[in-house]
């Protein structure tokens, strides 16, 4: 499959087995025109052009500074363990009435 459209190849087979000349001829050879004023833009700038766009510019960061630890885990003893457990198996089974919970 050629990689030229089929209209593109249609009109240059067009004006191959014609005597006809290109509507382009007069500048098909012409140097590429380069601005007197304005500097050629670096490659990386120009790439930039068509870089995405990201509205949230810092999200990443932010997310991964929420999920980084920073502190230390705590480790309950065993009776610390046994009291908190029995006060969620209370209010499990009292969760219904909607009981007043102080943290």
């Amino acid at each position: 499959m050629s990689l030229i459209p089929e209209r593109k190849r249609k009109e240059r087979a067009m004006f191959n087995q014609s005597n006809q000349k290109s509507p382009y001829e007069d500048i098909i050879h012409l140097p590429h025109p380069t601005s007197q004023k304005h500097p050629r833009m670096e490659r990386a700038a120009r790439a930039a052009q068509f870089m995405p766009f990201r509205a949230l510019t810092g999200y990443e960061d932010a997310v991964a500074e929420t999920a980084r630890l920073t502190d230390r885990r705590i480790e309950l003893e065993e009776e610390e363990k046994e009291v908190l457990d029995r006060k969620l198996r209370y209010l499990e089974a009292r969760i219904g009435e909607h009981p007043n919970i102080r943290i």
